[in-house]
Order: structure tokens, then C-alpha cells, then sequence
């Protein structure tokens, strides 16, 4: 689960994408250009983190944009949440404890779309494009 957490200059993906190069992840400076998909070098994270897709969950299918940004929350025992800036979905909240089989356990549309998250006492901020900063508890 740890794994998921890491920035992506800090390890290497098990199994490294066709034609990239072994070490492309460690030549990383600008964070902004980390994957392939959009038009970067590398694809740096574990494949995990791609195992979750909004869309796929019943009810969602019809949700246009995709994680722009995420805040992990590490519990005792290894429960593993995440809090996720979805663009124009809103936010949603994933429990990752099992990293094959991520489940969705809320959504929140914002005004203005959400492109950022934070957790501090007890709280989720969400930054929310022209909608300022929605704060959940």
C-alpha cells in the first residue's frame, strides 16, 4: 500500500512500460511531465494505481474526468483512504486497503469542479476551481 503513496521519483514501477527506459523515473526534475498518457515521459507508478475508474463503479458511468489530484490517510491495521480531486465529478473518497479491489465509499460534487485535496484535523479540503475551497468533515 505504500507504494501508492510515494512520490514517483522515489521507485520505480515492477514493471516497466515497452520502450521506456529502465530508468527513465529517475531522470524525473519536473513532476508535471511524470506520465506518458499525458504527453510526459514516463510512466512512474505502480500499475495499481490504475485500478481504480470512476466510471466503471454502477450509477458513475456517465462521469466525465478523472483524478487530477489525491490525498492518502493511513490508518493502524492498514486501512488505506484516499480523498480524490475528480475534476467536474466532485470529490470522491476510495478505500484502498486492498490494493486490487479499491472500493468508492462516497462522492461529493463541488461548485466549480475539484482540482486539489487536503486533510488536516479531522477535515477534507477541496479546492474547487472557481468554487473556492470546500471544506467535508
Amino acid at each position: 500500500m505504500a507504494d501508492l503513496v510515494l512520490p514517483a521519483t522515489e521507485e520505480e514501477p515492477p514493471v516497466v512500460p515497452k520502450d521506456q527506459s529502465p530508468g527513465a523515473c529517475s531522470d524525473l526534475t519536473d513532476v508535471t511531465k511524470l506520465s506518458a498518457k499525458q504527453g510526459g515521459v514516463a510512466e512512474c507508478r505502480p500499475t495499481a494505481v490504475g485500478y481504480f475508474k470512476l466510471q466503471f463503479v454502477p450509477g458513475n458511468e456517465e462521469v466525465s474526468g478523472g483524478a487530477l489530484y489525491m490525498t492518502p490517510q493511513l490508518f493502524p491495521g492498514g486501512r488505506l483512504l484516499f480523498y480524490v480531486a475528480y475534476g467536474d465529478a466532485g470529490v470522491i473518497k476510495l478505500d484502498w486497503s486492498n490494493v486490487a479491489t479499491p472500493s468508492l465509499m462516497a462522492r461529493k460534487e463541488v461548485v466549480g469542479g475539484a482540482v486539489g485535496t487536503a486533510i488536516n484535523n479531522g477535515r477534507v479540503y477541496v479546492a474547487a476551481g472557481g468554487g473556492g475551497v470546500s471544506v467535508f468533515k
